[in-house]
This record gives structure tokens, sequence and C-alpha cells, in this order.
């Protein structure tokens, strides 16, 4: 393998490592939503930027490499063009895993914890411009719904029966678009219902 192409591939592995690592970093964040992610989130767009820098070094270093090798200038063009590409896109993709955890962070999650031992089923979460039917809860688990307000509002859950006759139990008094905040619902096995 020639000096070139060893120059080639490390650009590459500027490009590669840190779209790996910020993929899996969020995927991890995702389900866990641990906030040492968070960090190690942005410490990897700062890596990121830093491996951008070196393979934007590297690129110049591989330019010169190729010419002296006698390749020909299109196809060294054509490589350093194809690295600024992908070393660029990385910040596109570091900017959109920001805006979508921003977006699944600024939301407000409502859990139903199902510790019956029958299935719940006509769940409604009403309120704050939204009425959504929510899937039935088996026993013994929980569902968690994350919810964007569109209008200010009381949010309510109502629990079986059409309206009118459905249980009302009130989750939060007043919300409104982008309310950050979560509750936790309990439904016990001799029919207590708390919210948390």
């Amino acid at each position: 393998m020639s000096q070139a192409q060893s120059a080639f591939r490390l650009v590459l592995a500027c490009w590669l490592v840190p779209l790996v690592l910020g993929l899996a970093v969020f995927a991890a964040w995702y389900v866990t939503r641990a906030e040492p992610l968070e960090a190690l989130g942005i410490g990897t767009i700062l890596l990121g930027a830093g491996l951008a820098t070196v393979g934007g070094l590297l690129l110049v270093s591989f330019y010169k490499l190729a010419l002296e090798e006698g390749r020909p200038r299109s196809w060294a063009v054509q490589r350093v063009l194809l690295a600024i590409f992908l070393l660029g896109s990385n910040f596109l993709v570091a900017l959109g895993l920001f805006f979508a955890a921003v977006d699944l962070e600024t939301r407000f999650e409502v859990s139903l914890q199902n510790d019956t031992a029958a299935p719940l089923s006509s769940l409604r979460l009403v309120g704050g411009g939204l009425d959504l039917l929510v899937d039935e809860v088996a026993p013994g688990s929980e569902v968690t719904q994350r919810l964007r307000f569109v209008t200010d509002g009381a949010l309510q859950l109502e629990i079986g029966g059409p309206r009118g006759a459905a249980r009302i139990v009130a989750l939060e008094g007043y919300v409104t678009p982008n309310l950050v905040g979560a509750r936790r619902v309990r439904f016990a096995p001799n029919g207590e219902v708390t919210v948390e």
C-alpha cells in the first residue's frame, strides 16, 4: 500500500470513528436516558470536530503524496472531494442527533404502571390540545407516552367507559406548549390510582 493510500485511509478513519461513536452514544442514550451519555455525546461532537481538523490536514498530505507518486490529478481531486463531503457530513449527522435529543427531552412524559392482574384498556390522555387513546397496558408492565402539547389546559387521564361515564384522574393542573415534565400513574391491585 502506498503512502498516499495510507493517508487516505486515515482520513476515512477520521470520518468513521466519530460517526460510529456518535450514533452508538445516541442509541444508548435513547434507550437509557442516562445523563453521563449526554456528556459523552458532547465529547463525541468535540472529538469529531478535532478529527475533522486532523482529517483536513491529512488530506493535504494525501494530495501531495498522490501527486508525488505519479497518480493522476483527477484521481487525487476526486478522493479529496469525497473526503471533504464525508468529513462535513458528520457535522450534519451531529446536528440532526442534537435536534432529535432536544425534541425528545422537551416532551412531557406520562408513565402508566399496571400493578394489577388484569390488562388496562380504554385509557385516554386528554388536555393541552391532545386526545390520545393509550394502547392496552399488560399486567405488571409499564407504558410511557411522550407528549407535546399544542394548547394550554389541564392534563387528565380518562379511565374506561364512554365520555361522561369515564373516571377522570387529574395529572397536571395546567399544561402549555413546550412544557417539560413527567407523571407516573400507578394502578394498584386494590383499584387505587395514584399519581406521582
